[in-house]
């Protein structure tokens, strides 16, 4: 076997390092104990300033200015005068003219089928 499993050897004072350490913890907790006993609550407890005393020192905080007024809204838009449009114009009557004695008149038969061309020679 080798010694990476067996015991440690023992420390100086012939305990082992875990009874050391749960000693010092022990002894710390004693020590801490003791100091808030003989007189560290007494101290903490002066820190502790009665209302009384608070009272002169605070002032008490000013009452805040109300905001102003918000500002008057514009006037309302005043509706615009609507005008009725003009109606519109109208057409004049005009006056047919007689027609003129040279004027050409229509024909109301269709004029005669066009003579047949002859085809180009070549």
């Amino acid at each position: 076997m080798s010694d990476r499993f067996s015991s440690p050897p023992p420390t100086t004072l012939g305990m082992s390092r875990n009874v050391l350490i749960a000693g010092s913890v022990v002894l710390f907790h004693v020590a801490a104990l003791w100091a808030l006993q003989s007189g560290l609550i007494r101290k903490a407890a002066e820190v502790v300033i009665p209302v009384q005393i608070l009272s002169e020192f605070i002032e008490p905080p000013k009452p805040k200015e109300p905001p102003p007024p918000p500002p008057p809204p514009p006037p309302a838009p005043r509706p615009k005068e609507v005008k009725a449009p003009p109606p519109p114009p109208r057409p004049m009557a005009v006056r047919t003219p007689a027609p003129a004695p040279s004027a050409p008149t229509g024909v109301v038969e269709p004029p005669p089928p066009a003579p047949p061309q002859p085809a180009p020679v070549r």
